[in-house]
Formats: structure tokens, C-alpha cells, sequence
């Protein structure tokens, strides 16, 4: 929604670039541009809303990755990360780490739920906290940020949130959301999805948003079905949303918003 965009000022970015090395079944290293996991966008958890989820747009950048070495390990129903950012430059003694990212996710609590710890602790004068960081945050140079999100999909159900902490001015963020696909009634050929999401923003300047949307793809299921024309498949991924949102900024005025979007993804094997 704009709010971390100073890093696309040439209109270029590179999410992930890397090279990975599996050193066993369970350990894997990376090494090169990579997502930073903080918070359920930056896990690669999409918002039901047409823009990424306010409540951690105000505190961490979206899809915030950087130059880094990550660890994971996966087994069973957890997966351990421990990626450490850095600074590379020439000649390489300027180069340098400025932090320590962590993140636990567990899978086997209840089917198709999904819980996250995450954290980052460092400098904030690198990276996207520094390049990117709205106006307003004030980028230390000690910083910390907790994070802790989860996800449920199941039986035709999708809900999410996420609470974030953060050092900088003490900010903390809620954010949640719930939507149910209603055509799981009727027909496996199109989804219908009306969602409800609130972010609550504690910061210096509180605010709280509520948002109210749907998702439809009038495709979503024929891509499945046997016999079914090229047409009809090449439409499958195509998927319109629209949402109202009522943003209140405590002591100052109410925001009201619509918008709509259209979408379409290409998967490439």
C-alpha cells in the first residue's frame, strides 16, 4: 500500500536470489538474497486483502530479504530457520552482518494449522529498514522485533493473524482475518470467499482498521475437470476481490476506502 516502497524508487528489486546446499535430509544452507521470515507476509502467508496486511506494513517492511546466510532444519512437523543479514561491499573488510533472524514453525497441533515464532535483533541503519522505512519509524541502531503468527485451512475455512512487537518507539501491531469459501456448498467449479480482517496499530499514532471483502475465481475448479476446453483452463487462475475498509485514527478522523482488483498467476513447473 506504498508504506515501504522507497526501495523500489528505480522500479527494480530482487526478492530471492541464491544458491542452496542440502547437507543432509533434515539441514539445509543458503546463501544469497533470501526472504527475512518475520510476521506471516514475510513467511509467504498471502492476506486476504488486496494490499498486504496493515497491521505488520506499520511495523516491518513487506517481503523484506536481504543479502544473508540461512539455516534451516525441517523434521517431522517443525522447521527451524537461523539467518544472519549482511552488508557486502568492496573491498570486502567493509563488509559486515548487522543481525540475527529466527523463526520456529509447528504443524502438528491441529490439521491444517500452521504456528509461527519469529524474531529479528540488530542494527536498523542496513538493510530495508533502513533504505525502505516509512517517515515515521525512526531507524535505531539497536533494534529488536518479535513476532507470532498462524494460519487455518480447512474444509473450505481460511483464517490468520499475527502480533507484532517492536523496540522502535515500543510499537506493537494485531492483525487478523477469517474467511469461508461458500460455493464448498454448492460447486467445485468457482470460489466465492467473503472475509472479515481487523488490525489494530499501537504505536505512536493508534489506529484501528476494519475490512470487509470477498474473493472470486469464477475459474478456480476447471482446471481439474476432465474435457474441459483450453479456454476455459487458460481462464482458471483469473481472480477478482473487492473490499471496504474503515480506517480510525484514534483522536484524529475516520478513513473510508474501497477498492477492487483483479489478479492472475502463472505457475511454471
Amino acid at each position: 500500500d506504498g508504506r515501504w516502497n522507497n526501495v523500489f524508487r528505480d522500479n527494480f528489486t530482487v526478492n530471492q536470489l541464491y544458491v542452496g546446499k542440502s547437507i543432509s535430509k533434515e539441514w539445509q544452507l543458503k546463501l544469497g538474497i533470501q526472504p527475512l521470515p518475520i510476521g506471516a507476509v514475510n513467511r509467504g502467508a498471502e492476506a486476504m486483502t488486496i494490499y498486504d496486511a496493515a497491521s505488520e506494513a506499520a511495523i516491518v517492511p513487506m517481503t523484506w530479504h536481504e543479502a544473508a546466510v540461512g539455516l534451516s532444519w525441517q523434521h517431522d512437523d517443525w522447521l527451524c530457520q537461523l539467518i544472519v543479514p549482511f552488508i557486502a561491499d568492496l573491498p570486502l573488510k567493509r563488509s559486515h552482518l548487522f543481525g540475527l533472524v529466527g523463526r520456529v514453525d509447528y504443524e502438528g497441533l491441529l490439521p491444517g494449522l500452521q504456528l509461527g515464532l519469529s524474531g529479528f535483533c540488530g542494527s536498523a541503519n542496513y538493510g530495508m529498514l533502513q533504505d525502505a522505512a516509512p517517515e515515521d519509524v525512526v531507524c535505531l541502531d539497536g533494534m529488536a522485533i518479535a513476532a507470532l503468527d498462524w494460519q487455518y485451512e480447512d474444509g473450505g475455512w481460511l483464517a490468520s493473524g499475527s502480533a507484532i512487537l517492536s523496540s522502535e518507539q515500543k510499537a506493537r501491531t494485531v492483525g487478523c482475518e477469517l474467511g469461508y469459501d461458500v460455493m464448498q456448498l454448492f460447486t467445485p467449479l468457482c470460489s466465492f470467499r467473503p472475509f472479515v480482517r481487523f488490525d489494530g496499530i499501537y504505536a505512536d499514532i493508534t489506529a484501528n482498521q476494519y475490512t470487509v471483502g470477498a474473493h472470486f475465481l469464477p475459474f478456480s475448479g476447471v482446471s481439474t475437470q476432465k474435457g474441459k476446453s483450453l479456454l476455459l483452463k487458460f481462464l482458471s487462475p483469473l481472480c477478482f476481490k473487492a473490499q471496504w475498509a474503515v480506517r480510525r485514527l484514534c483522536g484524529s478522523r475516520t478513513l473510508h476506502r474501497w477498492d477492487i482488483g483483479v489478479g492472475y498467476t502463472v505457475e511454471i513447473p
